[in-house]
């Protein structure tokens, strides 16, 4: 019972908080860009960092071997790279008029259904990655 409790609150935890940090990343971008419209990809990596680093925060065993945190550390960044990239592939073929402007995100414009797509993908996949390693420690090793 407890494994199930530990994988359900730490993969809750993990989406809302890579949620939350992919778009105050994804606002970060925004503000601190030079021109009024940014390529998207500024975007999609500072909601990769933002999501990656909330992943692993919500993941993190500070007990555990600096080797083991190390390797979380990059599952939680390979994991929201390739889901914020996903989203972003997934958005621009979902989206393919450009709904407000999916393909050059104005700095304000953040409820554009095709930018939210790579800030949920990036939630999505690295919380899906963070359990499938979290849950492996849990079987190999039986770490709660």
């Amino acid at each position: 019972m407890e494994i199930i409790l530990a994988m359900g609150l730490r993969g809750g935890i993990s989406f809302i908080l890579s949620l939350l940090f992919g778009f105050m990343g994804f606002l970060i971008a925004g503000a601190t860009g030079h021109s009024v419209f940014l390529d998207i990809e500024w975007f999609v990596w500072a909601t990769c960092i933002g999501a990656g680093g909330a992943a692993f925060l919500a993941w993190l065993k500070p007990e555990a071997r600096n080797n083991i945190i190390y390797i979380s550390l990059a599952v939680a960044f390979v994991g929201a790279a390739l889901g914020s990239w996903f989203g972003l592939w997934y958005g621009e073929t979902v989206y393919p008029d450009g709904v407000r402007n999916a393909r050059f995100a104005f700095t304000s414009d953040a409820r554009s259904p095709a930018n939210w797509t790579f800030m949920f993908g990036a939630a999505m996949v690295i919380s899906i990655f963070g359990s499938v390693y979290y849950g492996f420690r849990l079987w190999r090793y039986h770490e709660v």
